[in-house]
């Protein structure tokens, strides 16, 4: 079955609609993998998290304030995040061994050149690596950034600035 808005779904959802539910999870699946891979760059911790987004929101759909879309990005962008603490003290033992395998193929032709700035994103501040991310993937504007992380628009654009910044002297030093 097809319906004409999310909230719609939502609605056939919250009334025992399991097809209704489905049809979300399809519509948004693959962006919300995205999301989340652009965060733990880890394809089975990627689809594990995607999955507990799922549930987590089934599990609250009564809790979904209009725009399950959004909501349900926050909710993949907060399940990123307990999982980058989880491991964060192995995340800082990898990073390390992940610059030093950066360096090295910083010198090599250009032919993986979104793996290198996949990789030169991996070492932004979280801050600036979730808008770069809601910025150019998910293709948001700054507002909708805002809302999404709960801060003012001028902060979006201060760390768009600053990740940017960093992207391009990282870029210039690796050629």
């Amino acid at each position: 079955m097809s319906y004409q808005s999310d909230d719609d779904a939502l609605r056939a959802a919250l009334g025992g609609d399991t097809s209704a539910f489905r049809w979300l999870v399809e519509k948004e699946q693959q962006r919300i993998y995205m999301i989340i891979y652009a965060q733990v760059r880890d394809h089975t911790v990627a689809k594990r998290l995607t999955e507990e987004t799922f549930v987590k929101a089934y599990q609250n759909l009564d809790r979904c304030p209009r725009g399950f879309s959004i909501w349900l990005q926050r909710i993949a962008m907060n399940l990123c995040i307990d999982h980058q603490r989880r491991t964060q003290y192995e995340a800082q033992d990898s990073f390390v061994a992940r610059d030093e395998d950066t360096q090295g193929q910083a010198h090599q032709s250009d032919t993986n050149q979104i793996a290198r700035l996949l990789s030169m994103m991996e070492q932004l501040p979280h801050a600036q690596r979730e808008v770069i991310q809601l910025r150019k993937i998910d293709d948001l504007t700054y507002r909708e950034i805002a809302e999404r992380l709960g801060i003012p628009e001028g902060h979006v654009m201060s760390r768009l600035f600053y990740a940017r910044k960093a992207l391009r002297a990282a870029l210039k030093t690796s050629e």
